[in-house]
């Protein structure tokens, strides 16, 4: 008898573990995607505009990118052969 009350409560204790868990983690999950998105956000609206005052003089430049290519090896310099012996 005591040996099936345990199961029964354990059972009982893991799905109101596995219920419980689900609303907690979409819950936190929801909050840290909107907290994301404020941050991108607010990135994104003070990054793409910046007021100037008249008569100011703005530079922009574009980022240059990194180029890390390999040329494909070594160079090989072939010599010819006469082969009129």
């Amino acid at each position: 008898m005591i040996l099936l009350k345990f199961i029964f409560y354990s059972i009982v204790i893991y799905y109101l573990f596995v219920f419980f868990s689900r609303i907690l983690f979409s819950f936190i999950l929801k909050r840290w995607v909107n907290k994301v998105q404020k941050n991108i956000k607010r990135k994104r609206d003070t990054d793409s505009y910046q007021e100037h005052q008249e008569g100011d003089t703005v530079v922009q430049y574009k980022q240059k990118k990194k180029v890390d290519s390999d040329p494909g090896g070594e160079y090989v310099d072939f010599e010819d052969i006469n082969d009129n012996s």
